[in-house]
């Protein structure tokens, strides 16, 4: 199970995080997962809760963005959004694409108490 490593390494930069700002407590940790990060989000939150269970993070919440696919064509330069998983330009039908968002796994803020 990788998300547990994930969220293993999540509470870790929350963690030094929390130490270099001199805090005690986090509310919140907003994270932007990709559709194609091979993350499955319920099965994170519940690894975080359970690598949090009676720290000082226990009562944090994660709130969870997910990011769909995007593309950038190298035909024609169009940026798009991949829809279907369907990996084609819809302007010019090349496959000569690169994916631009969709794989993330980020932190994309803390919320302190």
């Amino acid at each position: 199970m990788h998300e547990l490593r994930i969220a293993e390494a999540v509470i870790d930069t929350v963690r030094r995080e929390l130490d270099s700002e001199k805090l005690s407590s986090v509310e919140t940790i907003g994270l932007r997962i990709g559709v194609m990060s091979g993350v499955d989000p319920e099965s994170l939150k519940f690894s975080f809760s359970a690598a949090t269970s009676g720290t000082e993070l226990d009562r944090s919440g994660l709130e969870i963005e997910i990011i769909p696919v995007q593309a950038h064509c190298e035909k024609c330069h169009k940026d798009f959004a991949v829809d279907e998983l369907i990996f084609r330009c819809p302007a010019c039908g090349t496959s000569d694409i690169n994916m631009t968002r969709g794989d993330e796994i980020e932190i994309s803020f803390i919320g302190y108490k």
